[in-house]
């Protein structure tokens, strides 16, 4: 199993959501985890390419999500109550263009009701890897950064915040 664990000081953007940095929900484990799978489904299809991976190499499959989470504190104002998520990374192959791969994920996620958060045309001066980037954040709080290059395709995932307690300890496929 690949494990993740959520780094509170990865580039959280301030919310009014259940995001990492926003006010949080009370769902439960299982709902989350099943909601960050098909997140991270919807956006590697969405891409057109096959062949997506976790980091360490091994095949993304969203039929049997191969995963456990170790979530990690939400960002918040000190003395409220422990939130917390879940958070990973997929690596996919290069596009054959990735200025137009980042405009149809940017069409995609905006008509899943993504707010996006952020767009990067990087100049053609910014070598050697011109990163084309999209980050949205979702009406839940759940985020996607998406980043395309002649080399790869980068997409990192993280769901809302949550209180529930059966985020506490290891969070994955045969959660309760």
């Amino acid at each position: 199993m690949n494990s993740s664990t959520a780094d509170a000081a990865t580039g959280s953007s301030t919310s009014e959501t259940g995001g990492p940095s926003g006010s949080g929900s009370n769902r439960a484990a299982a709902v989350i985890y099943d909601d960050v799978i098909e997140m991270a489904a919807g956006a590697t299809k969405a891409s057109g390419t096959a062949g997506w991976t976790y980091e360490d190499g091994s095949a993304w499959d969203p039929a049997a999500p191969d995963i456990v989470f170790n979530p990690s504190p939400c960002p918040g104002p000190s003395g409220s109550s422990e939130q917390l998520f879940m958070q990973f990374e997929l690596l996919g192959p290069a596009p054959a263009d990735p200025l137009a791969a980042r405009k149809q994920m940017q069409a995609y996620l905006e008509e899943q009701g993504f707010r996006i958060t952020r767009s990067i045309d990087p100049p053609e001066s910014s070598n050697p890897k011109r990163t084309f980037i999209v980050s949205a954040e979702s009406p839940d709080g759940a985020m996607i950064d998406y980043g395309a290059n002649s080399s790869e395709q980068l997409l990192g995932l993280r769901s809302e915040c949550s209180d529930h307690p059966s985020l506490t300890g290891e969070v994955g496929p045969e959660t309760p």
